[in-house]
């Protein structure tokens, strides 16, 4: 019996405002912000192909990740939306 199937996700994510210094600087800091990914797809043969499309960062929000080794901090720019598809096989 081989059934088609609609699937779908959306991922909603809240990050808070973030100090980059111990100090708590107005200039080292970054207000909370809000991330949404969604996925849409297709499986047939009882769930055992799917094909899947998605967005991450579905409203292109622009944010920084810090990271910090030692005595050097850094902040880079968190991912831009990204368009993308998969495909998966269950054996």
């Amino acid at each position: 019996n081989d059934s088609t199937r609609l699937k779908g996700s959306l991922l909603y994510a809240y990050i808070g405002h973030v100090y980059y210094t111990a100090i708590e600087a107005k200039n080292a800091d970054q207000p909370g912000y809000s991330l949404v990914n969604m996925r849409l797809g297709v499986t047939v043969m009882n769930d055992r192909l799917g094909l899947y499309g998605f967005v991450n960062n579905v409203f292109n929000k622009h944010y920084f990740v810090f990271g910090s080794s030692g005595t050097f901090a850094f902040e880079n720019p968190g991912t831009p939306r990204i368009f993308g598809a998969t495909a998966e096989l269950k054996f």
